[in-house]
């Protein structure tokens, strides 16, 4: 993982840590709690009304609901089927692997750091930082500076930071039993994206390097329904870019589906799977730069509430 791939990490996981003491004041200046104090009766008049006198000051508290809610997710997702055609410098490499190949002379994962804050009146902001990083080491390509029809080492570095805002549309309670809650949330906002693209020909270690970044919209629609009272089934859907107008991805989407599993008071399991594809390219003549692929494979994470 490169320097500025954990910059733009730590960077997102910076702005979850900044906004949640505010937005924490903000819950407790909203929050309201009231007391009612109930002062000892005189024993003369509990044996006249028939009731027993209290030697103490007894306290009845009542609080309101929580106005905001916070959730910390952390996710690594292992692509371990990818199909992709990264270029740099106008030299492209077919890169083909499956499941069986991640364990011989490919290199793949993609960690994710989500943070956001919902609340009560049903909406929210959500802060996302991902990397994402694969090396193969057979790949087929020519053109350029590589020689033709020789293998290639690919190395591709794609990282984001998604800010959005969101909506609940849907929000039902479960039954007695606790099956059958379900949460329907939408949201939009921009992301920032970057990627670094190497290509090294095996028989002559030329080397090839470009990189570029760029800032999209994204929208996107998420979906939870209880099972039971712990577990729940969890679907997301996020769509980027859709332009040529200006410089951001043709299309990017990602659709992800798996399980939360409550493990703690606090604390949640997320296994699932996630397909993404990307199309974006830049440049002219010999210095186009550009991946059109599909990534796709399990992830497992822990979500914290606070």
């Amino acid at each position: 993982m490169t320097a500025r791939a954990v910059s733009t990490l730590v960077a997102a996981a910076g702005l979850a840590a900044a906004a949640a003491p505010a937005l924490g004041e903000a819950a407790l200046a909203l929050e309201a709690t009231s007391e009612l104090r109930l002062q000892p009766a005189t024993t003369q008049n509990a044996q006249q009304s028939g009731t027993r006198a209290l030697t103490q000051p007894e306290v009845i508290t009542a609080s309101k609901s929580r106005t905001w809610e916070y959730d910390l997710d952390f996710i690594f997702w292992w692509p371990w089927d990818i199909k992709a055609k990264p270029t740099a410098v106008n030299v492209t490499a077919d890169v083909d692997f499956n499941p069986g190949d991640v364990f011989d002379d490919v290199s793949s994962y993609a960690p994710e750091i989500r943070f956001e804050a919902w609340n009560k009146n049903g909406w929210g902001i959500s802060v996302v930082g991902a990397y994402h990083y694969f090396d193969n080491e057979g790949a087929s390509g020519n053109v350029g500076a590589v020689p033709a029809n020789t293998l290639i080492d690919s190395e591709v570095e794609w990282y984001h930071l998604d800010v959005s805002a969101g909506f609940r549309l849907l929000d039902s309670p479960p039954d007695s039993a606790g099956f059958g809650a379900a949460k329907v949330d939408a949201f939009a906002g921009l992301r920032y994206g970057h990627i670094d693209i190497e290509h090294v020909a095996q028989s002559n270690q030329n080397v090839v390097q470009q990189d570029d970044d760029w800032i999209e919209p994204i929208f996107g629609l998420r979906s939870s329904i209880s099972i039971r009272r712990d577990l729940w089934w969890m679907t997301r859907l996020d769509m980027s870019g859709g332009g040529t107008s200006w410089d951001m991805t043709d299309l990017t989407w990602m659709l992800d589906t798996g399980v939360e599993y409550r493990i703690g008071p606090r604390a949640n399991l997320l296994v699932g799977y996630r397909v993404q594809q990307i199309d974006y390219d830049t440049g002219k003549g010999d210095f186009i730069l550009g991946i059109d692929g599909t990534f796709q494979g399990p992830y497992l994470g822990i979500n914290l509430g606070f």
